[in-house]
């Protein structure tokens, strides 16, 4: 298993590498370099959990289990040399470039890597922060080429690589419309699941980790507030995780809102507003 774990690192290594010079090389482009420059930073922290894989799974499985055959390992190698040489040769287009990304990341999602996320899964728990990290660098590449109609083509291939986490996230209101609506827009960005107030919402957080909550403020019950207010006292780290959507925020709530820095929306708001600012939550 060591052996594989050490041969992933190298992957990630030289993806880091492989994005910052395209990255530089696309100097041109604002957003392009930008995307690049985040792509290159993603591949720091799965390297950085993989490392520390290595010495947890070297004093759990001290022999060798799998290996990676020489043939596989070939074929991956020569693919990453054509890459730098592309990147490092001449003009490259934009196709040309998006071409390597995916092909990259499509590499990256080898049996040797899927075999690796399913021991951590079953038997390193504490390495899971790296699996959510992939899986947040994979959607971080399929919303930025939604974002670029000429490159749709590749959202398919994209699309077509296993899960290797699913995000959870809870969507609080009474109003079964409005949870129907919201679920039916954050659909695309992990598990949606619903609770139709603060009490009902704070069981299940107590019972899963949720990587974005959506709340109303006005509930029976338990109000959005309130609901707050008690889940950051039992499990301090969901703070960053809060969006209040309501209908029309008083000046109360717009004052609680503004003193703890939680993000929030009116209703009624656009489709694209939800999802931007959800999306910056599960960017944190």
């Amino acid at each position: 298993m060591n052996n594989i774990v050490d041969w992933l690192i190298g992957f990630e290594e030289n993806s880091a590498r492989l994005y910052e010079k395209a990255a530089v090389r696309s100097m041109g482009d604002k957003a392009l370099s930008e995307f690049l420059s985040r792509l290159a930073d993603d591949e720091k922290t799965p390297r950085d959990y993989l490392v520390k894989a290595s010495v947890v799974l070297k004093r759990r499985w001290p022999g060798r289990i799998i290996t990676i055959d020489s043939a596989g390992r070939k074929q991956m190698e020569e693919l990453r040399a054509s890459q730098e040489r592309l990147v490092e040769g001449g003009e490259i287009t934009r196709t040309e470039l998006f071409d390597c990304i995916v092909a990259n990341e499509y590499s990256e999602w080898n049996d040797y890597f899927l075999y690796a996320v399913n021991i951590v899964k079953k038997e390193c728990s504490e390495l899971i922060p790296a699996l959510v990290t992939t899986q947040r660098h994979k959607r971080f590449i399929e919303r930025f080429i939604e974002s670029q109609p000429d490159l749709d083509r590749h959202l398919k291939t994209l699309k077509g690589l296993s899960t290797v986490w699913e995000e959870k996230l809870l969507v609080v209101d009474d109003e079964e419309m409005i949870v129907d609506a919201v679920k039916a827009v954050l659909d695309d960005e992990g598990v949606v699941e619903c609770a139709s107030n603060g009490k009902e919402a704070l069981k299940m957080i107590g019972e899963k980790f949720y990587a974005a909550v959506i709340t109303d403020v006005d509930m029976p019950v338990l109000n959005g507030i309130e609901f707050y207010k008690e889940a950051v006292r039992l499990f301090p780290s969901i703070k960053g995780r809060f969006m209040f959507f309501t209908g029309g925020a008083g000046q109360e709530s717009a004052r609680f809102f503004r003193e703890n820095n939680l993000k929030y929306l009116n209703k009624p708001s656009t489709l694209g507003e939800i999802k931007d600012a959800v999306i910056e939550i599960l960017s944190r």
